[in-house]
């Protein structure tokens, strides 16, 4: 009876030792012949066809700086000028810099209403056409992206607080 109970326990114990094995192979087969999602190839964001050499001369209420932002210097409005769905932010990617420039303009809940091109060191644009018109006195939010020349890898990006208006 012994030997009866024991065999019992030994075959219990190799039937659930063979069921895990073909459970790990069933498993192994979907993980590989699953297909993969498929990601889209990376597509570099266009220069800027309105950018000019050089650095801007702007109006003096608009408050235009550059900041500082460690990896990068930009010049940008923080009063944004809207002429009907253009926005002028006089973008200025600095001749110290070793990146190129764009800006997204957005909405503070972060809806994108328009954005430029890439700009390379010592270029900037003066308008941006966004998808949308604003409201004078809307706050904004300017991000600004930096990249590697020609690898565009991020070398990091900047929110800069704004607001539009209209003369």
């Amino acid at each position: 009876m012994k030997n009866d109970v024991e065999k019992q326990r030994k075959s219990g114990l190799l039937y659930s030792v063979v069921t895990v094995c073909v459970l790990s192979v069933i498993i192994m087969c979907v993980t590989v012949f699953t297909p993969k999602k498929e990601t889209g190839e990376f597509v570099p964001p266009p220069f800027d066809l309105s950018a000019e050499q050089g650095s801007p001369i702007v109006p003096n209420d608009i408050y235009w700086q550059e900041f500082d932002a460690k990896a990068f210097k930009v010049g940008i409005c923080g009063k944004i000028n809207m002429i009907g769905s253009n926005a002028d932010i006089w973008l200025y990617n600095s001749a110290e810099n070793d990146v190129w420039l764009k800006v997204r303009i957005l909405k503070t809940d972060g809806t994108v209403l328009g954005e430029t091109g890439v700009i390379r060191p010592d270029e900037y644009v003066k308008s941006v056409e966004l998808n949308t018109e604003v409201e004078s006195d809307s706050p904004l939010l300017l991000k600004v992206m930096a990249y590697q020349p020609n690898t565009y890898f991020s070398e990091g990006s900047v929110n800069i607080e704004a607001f539009a208006y209209n003369k």
